[in-house]
């Protein structure tokens, strides 16, 4: 049960966490994301009171937001299973990028643009770039467009940030230094900035995937997947979810498709 207090504290919080979420995930109301906080809320109403007692706001937040995000995701989760069903595929078929396979495909991109083989030349190794079955080339076509879809200033960052050398040898990092110092910060700004900016670049591409598979991949490193694995497929460490469908799940699906 929630305390006047905590209800207090709550009331002042949740609609911000709601209106952040809706800014991220358009597709549910930012009302509606923050009724599923006030309902998860209640079910750690304990843990929420000590936090709040003992002053770590901070992390109360982020509970909060732990919450929300759930909420939307299992809300696409249900939207792609009934997407699916109706047009007879299998959500298995669903293909995601992860920002660690965008990092590796972005140099490349900029490098020579919409190819069917990856260039040559760069310090970071590519022997392993996907090249077989279309695959390289459908990745340019998907990258072009979203960068196409993006802020203009995201795109300035991301072409500037990623046609300098990634790799980790002194070179590499010294020319990526120059290039923060070119535009008045520090290295570490740039690259959290970049990294907002690859980000939205995945938003244009489909998001995080919404289903957590076992044995799927995050791509990092230096070296690109080999070629036939197609499955990009990412893992959203916030989801908590597994790829069968929750009860909770399975009962909205049922509900929709009485009506």
């Amino acid at each position: 049960m929630l305390t006047p207090v905590l209800t207090e504290h709550l009331a002042s919080v949740i609609p911000a966490i709601a209106g952040k979420l809706h800014r991220t995930y358009r597709k549910l109301d930012a009302e509606d994301i923050a009724q599923e906080i006030w309902a998860g809320a209640l079910d750690k109403a304990d843990r929420l009171e000590t936090l709040l007692t003992s002053g770590d706001l901070g992390i109360l937040s982020s509970e909060l937001r732990r919450i929300g995000w759930r909420a939307c995701k299992e809300d696409d989760r249900i939207r792609r299973a009934e997407k699916a069903a109706t047009e007879g595929y299998s959500t298995d078929d669903e293909q995601f990028y992860t920002v660690g396979l965008l990092r590796l495909l972005l140099p490349a991109y900029l490098d020579a643009g919409v190819a069917a083989q990856p260039p040559k030349g760069r310090s970071t190794a590519r022997s392993g770039l996907l090249s077989e079955s279309g695959d390289y080339l459908a990745m340019m076509v998907d990258i072009s467009r979203a960068m196409a879809q993006i802020g203009s200033h995201e795109r300035k960052l991301i072409t500037d940030y990623y046609s300098a050398p990634q790799g980790d040898d002194p070179d590499s990092r010294w020319s990526r230094n120059q290039l923060a110092n070119s535009m008045g910060m520090t290295l570490n700004a740039l690259e959290v900035r970049v990294s907002r900016a690859v980000r939205s670049l995945q938003r244009e591409l489909g998001g995080d995937s919404p289903w957590q598979r076992r044995g799927s991949m995050e791509y990092g490193g230096d070296t690109f997947p080999q070629a036939g694995t197609t499955n990009r497929t990412g893992v959203n460490p916030e989801s908590g979810v597994s790829g069968s469908p929750t009860r909770s799940q399975q009962a909205k699906l049922k509900e929709r498709n009485r009506v």
